[in-house]
């Protein structure tokens, strides 16, 4: 990634130079190199606000919120998937970031101990009727996110099915 995002930069292609950048951000928070992936994807969406790449906005902030997240810098996690929850409204083209977006403010609430806004989080991304059939992967993280927040809060009735739920999905997907 990184020797095409040099290639593409010495040609101008500034947009495909910002995707290789990213490419590399979120490698990079994968690796646990925290500032060299929020150096990468900070430099990534300079160029994506300049060139309105909403997508990339989205994927950028999104990057940011779950680096800040495995920091437990959570007011900074909270802030950059709420912005990317914003930049998710101007994609026109059929995707599940919002329901990805909630299930990460979810998880970020969840590490606080805000088990109630947790939860709101959980239930407003299981709302979406479509999810399991097309994300079936992200289904079954929020249902098992919502269930451990219901047991968190000992709120444990039927939360045995639903963990198990979650578990046969994750099984039958080769999600663990």
């Amino acid at each position: 990634y990184n020797k095409a995002h040099n290639l593409y930069k010495s040609v101008g292609e500034d947009y495909h130079a910002a995707r290789m950048l990213l490419n590399l951000a979120v490698i990079k928070k994968d690796i646990k190199d925290y500032t060299g992936s929020e150096i990468s994807t900070i430099k990534a969406i300079n160029t994506f606000k300049s060139l309105n790449k909403y997508w990339q906005l989205y994927l950028g902030y999104n990057n940011l919120g779950v680096l800040y997240n495995e920091l437990e810098e959570y007011d900074l996690a909270l802030r950059y998937h709420q912005k990317a929850l914003k930049y998710q409204g101007f994609i026109e083209e059929e995707h599940l970031f919002k329901e990805t977006s909630l299930n990460n403010i979810g998880v970020v609430y969840q590490h606080l101990g805000k088990f109630d806004l947790a939860e709101k989080s959980f239930n407003q991304a299981l709302k979406n009727e479509d999810l399991f059939r097309k994300n079936t992967r992200l289904y079954a993280m929020i249902l098992d996110n919502w269930a451990y927040v219901k047991l968190s809060k000992n709120e444990t009735g039927n939360i045995f099915q639903v963990f198990q739920r979650a578990l046969q999905i994750r099984d039958s997907i080769g999600h663990t």
